[in-house]
């Protein structure tokens, strides 16, 4: 991966596997999923990323990207919707345990393809999440290249 590319990366790497994919702060990314016709069981990632260069003689020495990574889902296999009728156990049983084991197997593979360390990965859980209703789980994370 090239310097300050991890979006594109993050864009590319969600659509090679049939994700949809927004970045971007909170109003771009619930605007763009608005709009998208999401497919049933398919899989939402979201980015919203600080950029922090380390620059020594003149050039890159090493680049921090600390942000957030989430990974949500509108609706199940079985055609049910993320609700606010459900329960919290509800939403855990049909998608965040899940989603959260998704999003660490995602994360540790896309840092391992691009060269990235990974520090302080944590999971929150985000329901009922922008005005489309999608669960995700969310990884606060650090990526160091």
């Amino acid at each position: 991966m090239i310097h300050f590319d991890l979006i594109g990366q993050l864009h590319r790497t969600a659509k090679a596997n049939g994700w949809a994919f927004t970045a971007g702060d909170t109003f771009y990314q619930n605007l763009d999923l608005i709009q998208a016709k999401l497919e049933p069981s398919q899989l939402v990632l979201t980015a919203e990323f600080n950029t922090m260069p380390t620059i020594r003689g003149g050039r890159v020495q090493e680049v921090r990207y600390t942000g957030s990574i989430l990974l949500g889902r509108k609706v199940d296999a079985d055609g049910t919707d993320a609700s606010l009728d459900e329960t919290y156990l509800e939403k855990y049983d049909a998608r965040l345990l899940e989603l959260m084991q998704l999003l660490v197997i995602f994360i540790g593979q896309f840092g391992c393809d691009n060269e990235l360390d990974i520090e302080g990965l944590e999971l929150p859980h985000a329901i009922n999440r922008f005005d489309s209703n999608i669960d995700f789980v969310g990884g606060n994370v650090t990526f160091v290249q």
